[in-house]
């Protein structure tokens, strides 16, 4: 049989018709019982002599699809392209799309240049039978078979172009409709290859332990995301249908998910700009889908909340303000601990804006919350007085009301006497009497008496409580004078370091040459 092409010529027509229908058959035979190794000789046979007639050149592409098929049956994907590309230009008629979406397929199994499958696709879109639908078929074999990104890319183009003409051509709605859904379904179906192939394929074909998301451009990813998102958002008409079908919505959750995910990814390892940009975009996508119930109010929230936290660690102070109110329009549903940190995001906006009257009437409301965060209202503190334009009245408010706070005296010695230290040097900065009273509160509270209180925290009151009774006595200001020098001495007697002796006796020479002569001022 392997030589019946060479003696082809001597049957006649109707002997000739006679063998290939022969052979033909018994390659359905084998085909049919799935034994596509045995068909395929017999499919083979049946081909090479077809060529040799008119009447047999009809049958040529439909032979020939059998015959590939069977080869991509048994893996041989290279003889596959082969057999369908040859019969393709042997013809004279036009092949159809489906022909195209084969080679593609095998192409990309097979591992064929890049350039050769994009030559496919662009043949597959000139076929007179083909549609956009198709074009899902192709991403969803590279997503399947795929192991390079190249072609994502040229599929991406002619996806663009087509919508493109699809609109252009389209008047009625629903044909519009549903060009528009196919569109985004296909521009997210697109994002998922390159993200699938990039990272899963790679550490496959890699062999590697480390995760590939490291080298993926968070960037780009996010300016795609938001590009969809765009066009979602101009479409807002259609998105309660578009609600009705779940390989869309699917495809929505799969963004929203891995948007998530890359975004921690990102923060997780210091890329702050790009986990803001994710962040950012999530909360774009999912108030986009709000009133579709796709998302809770929860969902949405925590969505909204760390938008705004990649935000602050991304130092876009300036663009908090509006993920702040629509935090606060759900305040009731929030937890405690969020509501806190909404509050010391709300903070850091109004010191950006100068705004810091209010912002001292935001950290009194969650001063008040009975489940607040120390730790929170530390670095609330802190964003404020360590702003260069916060004024001395309001950094004292703010320490003050930080004094009165019963958690501040819970805390570790070395936290409290650091704050501690903090408020008395803010307050005299600001008002002696003032001082002077956050200095009694301090020791009405009694911590400095304990034998762990840190020793230089402890110095450092003595000598500026003693400083301004001094300055109190050369200011004819006596009693205010006595009583700083009195709580001088009674922060000395905790002191326990080896220069006590000697500084107390300084301090005690220095006290009665002082209050004498104030008395022999008195008499005189």
């Amino acid at each position: 049989m392997d030589g019946i092409y060479l003696v082809a010529k001597d049957f006649d027509k109707m002997d000739l018709a006679s063998i290939q229908l022969m052979l033909w058959r018994t390659g359905d035979y084998f085909n049919d019982k799935e034994n596509f190794t045995k068909a395929i000789p017999w499919y083979s046979h049946t081909l090479s002599t077809m060529t040799m007639t008119a009447e047999g050149q009809q049958n040529t592409l439909i032979l020939a699809r059998k015959l590939a098929l069977c080869y991509a049956k048994g893996d041989d994907y290279v003889a596959a392209c082969t057999c369908l590309e040859n019969a393709i230009s042997a013809i004279n008629k036009g092949p159809y799309a489906r022909d195209y979406l084969w080679l593609i397929q095998w192409s990309i199994q097979s591992g064929d240049n890049p350039t050769k499958t994009a030559s496919f696709v662009d043949k597959l879109v000139l076929a007179q039978d083909f549609k956009p639908t198709m074009f899902t078929d192709v991403l969803d074999y590279l997503y399947t078979h795929g192991k390079r990104c190249q072609l994502i890319v040229h599929i991406l183009k002619h996806i663009v172009l087509q919508n493109t003409k699809e609109r252009i051509k389209d008047s009625d709605q629903e044909s519009l409709l549903k060009c528009k859904t196919l569109f985004i379904k296909q521009l997210i179906f697109a994002l998922r290859c390159i993200i699938y192939v990039k990272t899963t394929v790679y550490e496959e074909i890699l062999k590697e332990e480390s995760s590939q998301i490291k080298y993926l451009n968070f960037r780009s990813i996010s300016n795609y995301i938001r590009r969809v998102c765009q066009i979602i958002g101009r479409n807002r008409d259609y998105l309660c249908t578009c609600s009705q079908d779940k390989v869309f919505m699917n495809h929505i959750e799969w963004m929203k998910g891995t948007v998530w995910n890359l975004g921690l990814y990102c923060l997780s390892v210091g890329k702050m700009i790009e986990g803001t940009r994710l962040f950012c975009v999530l909360n774009k996508l999912t108030s986009i889908f709000e009133s579709m119930d796709q998302c809770t109010q929860e969902q949405r929230l925590i969505h909204v909340f760390m938008a705004l936290c990649s935000k602050s660690l991304g130092l876009q102070k300036e663009c908090i303000r509006n993920d702040v109110q629509t935090l606060k329009k759900h305040y009731d549903q929030l937890p405690e601990c969020i509501k806190t940190l909404v509050g010391l995001f709300e903070i850091e906006f109004h010191v950006c804006q100068g705004q810091f009257d209010t912002a001292i009437e935001t950290f009194n409301v969650y001063l008040n919350l009975e489940s607040h965060s120390f730790v929170v209202l530390e670095r609330m503190i802190c964003i404020v007085i360590q702003s260069d334009q916060c004024p001395q009245k309001i950094a004292f408010q703010l320490l003050k009301s930080f004094q009165r706070l019963s958690k501040l005296a819970q805390q570790t010695i070395d936290v409290y006497a650091r704050w501690t230290r903090m408020i008395i040097s803010t307050a005299l900065a600001y008002d002696q009497s003032e001082a002077f009273d956050c200095l009694e509160w301090m020791m009405n509270q009694g911590l400095y008496q304990k034998h762990n209180y840190p020793q230089n925290e402890l110095y450092y009151l003595i000598v500026v409580t003693w400083n301004e009774g001094i300055t109190c006595y050369f200011g004819s200001h006596k009693l205010k004078g006595e009583a700083w020098c009195r709580c001088s001495f009674n922060l000395l007697n905790c002191y326990r370091q080896e220069n006590k002796a000697h500084l107390k006796e300084q301090m005690d020479k220095a006290y009665r040459m002082f209050s004498t002569q104030k008395e022999t001022k008195t008499d005189a």
